[in-house]
């Protein structure tokens, strides 16, 4: 009896001991791809695909983006973008008119969240944030790219543009996974705001 509940003592502590060293794994990888990603270390590009402008029902936001990827928009300020190579990168967009009596840096200040984030002044008086977040989906770690893009809307409004692309965590330092974020990351920034 005594053989059985030490047996079963031993048996939790090695599931606990596990279950700790899975979190710090997974803590680390998350902490390796936000540094990557805000610094803007790009991985470099093998092909440059073909592009097709995607442009919002609303017509706030227009981007280019690969032309083989999927375009769903279940209404006019939202779209969903899927890679039929890899249905799990989805890249969704939305858009919204704000009120940001603080100015566009305030505003962003405002979305950025807990974890470490960017917020770079773009031409045209434009800002963008990017951030990093770990997040869970069909069964599956994931890590969530986020960059907000922010456009003043005068005369003390703004146009908050977000995407958002999901990856699964296990594939977030694949080559061809870093390339898309760096493609995703160059069009983003080069995106139309109206």
């Amino acid at each position: 009896m005594i053989r059985l509940l030490v047996l079963i003592l031993v048996l939790i502590g090695c599931g606990v001991y596990v279950n700790r060293m899975i979190r710090k794994r997974r803590s680390e990888r998350l902490a390796q791809a936000r540094a990557a990603f805000l610094a803007r270390v790009n991985a470099p590009r093998e092909h440059r695909p073909t592009f097709k402008e995607a442009v919002l029902r609303n017509g706030a936001v227009r981007m280019r983006l690969p032309a083989h990827w999927a375009e769903e928009y279940p209404d006019e300020d939202h779209a969903l973008f899927r890679d039929p190579g890899n249905p799990q990168r989805v890249l969704r967009v939305k858009s919204a008119a704000v009120a940001a009596p603080g100015g566009l840096r305030s505003l962003l200040q405002g979305h950025a969240g807990r974890e470490a984030t960017t917020i770079e002044d773009l031409p045209g008086g434009c800002l963008i944030l990017r951030s990093v977040d770990a997040s869970r989906g069909d069964g599956q770690d994931l890590v969530v790219f986020r960059w907000l893009l922010a456009s003043p809307l005068p005369p003390s409004g703004a146009r908050l543009a977000t995407f958002t692309l999901s990856l699964p965590e296990k594939t977030v330092f694949d080559p061809l996974a870093q390339n898309v974020v760096a493609m995703l990351d160059s069009e983003i920034i080069s995106a139309g705001i109206n």
